[in-house]
């Protein structure tokens, strides 16, 4: 247990930002983080996932990750990054000399 509050203050927002940038992955690989996939990257065991939704929860308190819907049942929740939410079909560019492509506003 850490006393330093500075020190606890930075191990939060490295979990905000890697539940952030774990999104991010998930959404450019058409995908969406969940509380598994999430304990799956940090390599955290089943019975600990309650960690897991606390970190999830900060991230959203922080407005990095947004659920994706948000009237979704806890065991079926998905998240997306900030960005992720602006995504629309209308703006995939299908061009085929350049492959497809998604634009991003922000």
């Amino acid at each position: 247990m850490h006393t330093d509050t500075a020190e606890c203050g930075l191990e939060r927002l490295t979990r905000v930002r890697a539940c952030y940038l774990h999104a991010c992955l998930k959404c450019v690989t058409s995908s969406f983080l969940t509380n598994t996939s999430l304990r799956e990257r940090f390599g955290i065991k089943q019975e600990n996932r309650a960690s897991v939704s606390r970190y999830i929860r900060e991230a959203v308190d922080a407005g990095e990750i947004k659920p994706f819907d948000e009237h979704a049942g806890k065991r079926m929740m998905k998240y997306v990054p900030l960005l992720g939410v602006t995504v629309r079909e209308d703006l995939i560019d299908t061009r085929p000399a350049r492959g497809p492509e998604i634009l991003i506003t922000i």
